[in-house]
């Protein structure tokens, strides 16, 4: 509040603040609280007015909620795309399609050619289904993919892997003498 020197925010569980959360000094305007589990919260303000009194503002109430994660419906797991091109082509122009059962606005997508995502070839958040348009060489590759809502993101989901394989066509052109 503006009369107040010291304010401490009071994070519980319980309306009568038996069992405080989090005590958190000075706070000016905002306070971002995280990990905390699911549940409904109460919060106040305490602190000292420039009488040196203490003041308390009224008890409210928010709730904690977790988004619910996303799971990757195409490609299935360890799904095979089968290609063949001509001559010494080694990638594919086929369209690879990523879908997943969204309830969020943005999917942030990933592919890979390893499990721990550190060097990911496609790495873009989407509000739809997705078309890989993107050419691939033979070999496997992960995606995985998270939902965003507002500003916070869901865990990821589990990681599908699945495979490119490209043979080639080799066209031979006989000539007669």
């Amino acid at each position: 509040s503006q009369n107040m020197q010291k304010n401490t925010l009071l994070i519980s569980k319980d309306k009568d603040f038996k069992t405080v959360l989090i005590n958190e000094p000075n706070i000016v305007t905002k306070v971002f609280v995280k990990d905390l589990p699911q549940g409904r919260y109460y919060w106040k303000i305490v602190g000292i007015d420039l009488n040196t009194a203490s003041i308390e503002s009224e008890i409210r109430t928010f709730t904690m909620s977790t988004l619910q994660r996303v799971s990757i419906i195409e490609p299935t797991q360890n799904q095979r795309f089968d290609f063949q091109t001509k001559n010494d082509i080694t990638t594919h122009k086929e369209k690879i399609k990523i879908s997943w059962d969204n309830i969020y606005d943005i999917v942030h997508t990933q592919i890979a050619r390893s499990p721990d995502f550190k060097n990911p070839i496609y790495d873009q958040e989407l509000n739809k289904t997705y078309t890989l348009e993107q050419s691939l060489t033979s070999g496997s590759y992960f995606t995985r993919v998270r939902s965003k809502k507002l500003t916070q993101y869901t865990d990821w989901s589990d990681t599908q892997s699945f495979e490119i394989n490209i043979t080639t066509k080799v066209l031979v052109k006989l000539e007669t003498p």
